[in-house]
C-alpha cells in the first residue's frame, strides 16, 4: 500500500477473493499481508474505530460495513456473510473469540494451493462443530500433531460415538437453519449437560468426585474432563475442547431420543446449587413449561 494510496483514500487496486466460509477478520488480515502493512495500519486507514480486526467477526456496524464496501468494492451481504452477526444470541457463546483452535486439514490443503494458506474459516471458531461444513471431513485440533490422519475422529477418546456425535452436530445445524429439531434450543441442552452433577439419593457418597451431568449419558466423560485445566464450564456456556466436544454433541443426540425423559432423569443428579439454572435451561430447551420430577 503506497503513501499516495493512503492519502488519496481510494479503494484498493487489488482485492483478494475470499475462500468459502472465510472469516471477515481473516480476509482483511490477508489484505494487510498482501500490501505489506500491519493490522493496526490497515484498521487506521480504513477508519474502522476498533483495536483488532477480530472484533468485526461478531459485531459490525453499518458505518463499518459501508466503509468496507467502498474500499473493497464488494456487496454488503458478502461482508455480513463473513461474520457471525446473524447468529441468534443463544449461540454466540459457542463462537470462539480468540485464535482458531480447530481446523479442517483438507480445506487447509486447498487454501495452500490457492495461495490463501493463512485463511481462517468461520467453522474453525464454532464450538458445536466436529466436522467441516464444506467438505464434511472431521476437524482437527489446531495445535495437535500434524499427521495426515490427525483428525478428532481418530484422536478423541469418544470416537466410538462418532455417529451419535455427528447426529448431535446436525441437530444444532438444523436449528440454526430454522428447521424443526427435538429441542426449541439445542444449545440450552448442551449447557445443561455441562452443569456439575451430584450423587443420586439412592447412591452412596463413598467414592464421589466432581462430575458433570453429561457423564450420565456418556459414561467416561468425567474422567476425561477432569484432565482439562482450567476446568471446563459449569453450564455458563457450552464451549469445550474439540476432543471432548465429540462427547457433548453425542450426548445431545442421546437426549434428543427422549427429551422430557432425559431431562427428568438428569434433574436428580444436578447439584442443588444449580437446580434453578437447570430448570431455566429446561424451559429454554423444551420451549414450554414442563414438570420434571425430582
Amino acid at each position: 500500500m503506497t503513501t499516495e494510496q493512503v492519502r488519496a483514500n481510494k479503494p484498493l487496486p487489488v482485492v483478494l477473493r475470499p475462500v468459502p466460509d472465510e472469516l471477515l477478520s481473516s480476509w482483511l488480515h490477508r489484505h494487510a499481508t498482501f500490501y505489506g502493512v500491519t493490522e493496526p495500519m490497515l484498521i487506521s486507514w480504513l477508519g474502522l474505530d476498533i483495536r483488532r480486526l477480530r472484533v468485526l467477526d461478531g459485531r459490525i456496524g453499518l458505518g463499518q460495513i459501508a466503509r468496507l464496501v467502498e474500499m473493497f468494492r464488494c456487496d454488503p451481504t458478502a461482508i455480513i456473510g463473513m461474520t457471525h452477526t446473524s447468529l441468534p444470541a443463544e449461540v454466540t457463546s459457542l463462537v470462539g473469540k480468540g485464535r482458531a483452535v480447530q481446523l479442517c486439514r483438507q480445506c487447509r490443503k486447498q487454501h495452500q494451493a490457492t495461495q490463501a494458506a493463512d485463511a481462517v474459516l468461520k467453522s474453525w471458531v464454532e464450538g458445536w462443530r466436529i466436522t467441516c461444513p464444506l467438505c464434511g471431513s472431521p476437524l482437527s485440533e489446531a495445535e495437535g500433531p500434524r499427521g495426515s490422519r490427525d483428525t478428532i475422529r481418530d484422536t478423541s477418546p469418544f470416537a466410538k460415538l462418532w455417529n451419535k456425535a455427528t447426529a448431535g452436530e446436525d441437530i444444532v445445524n438444523r436449528h440454526l437453519r430454522g428447521a424443526a429439531t427435538p429441542f426449541a434450543s439445542p444449545t440450552a441442552v448442551m449447557r445443561q449437560l455441562l452443569i456439575l452433577s451430584w450423587y443420586r439419593p439412592d447412591e452412596p457418597l463413598e467414592g464421589y468426585r466432581k462430575g458433570w451431568l453429561l457423564n450420565e449419558l456418556v459414561p467416561g466423560f468425567d474422567t476425561e474432563a477432569l484432565r482439562v485445566n482450567p476446568s471446563i464450564s459449569k453450564g455458563a456456556t457450552a464451549w469445550i475442547p474439540l476432543r471432548l466436544r465429540v462427547a457433548l454433541v453425542a450426548g445431545l443426540a442421546v437426549a434428543a431420543d427422549d427429551p422430557i425423559g432425559t431431562l427428568t432423569h438428569l434433574r436428580p443428579a444436578c447439584r442443588l446449587f444449580y437446580r434453578r439454572r437447570f430448570d431455566e435451561l429446561a424451559l429454554a430447551a423444551l420451549g414450554c413449561p414442563c414438570e420434571l420430577s425430582s
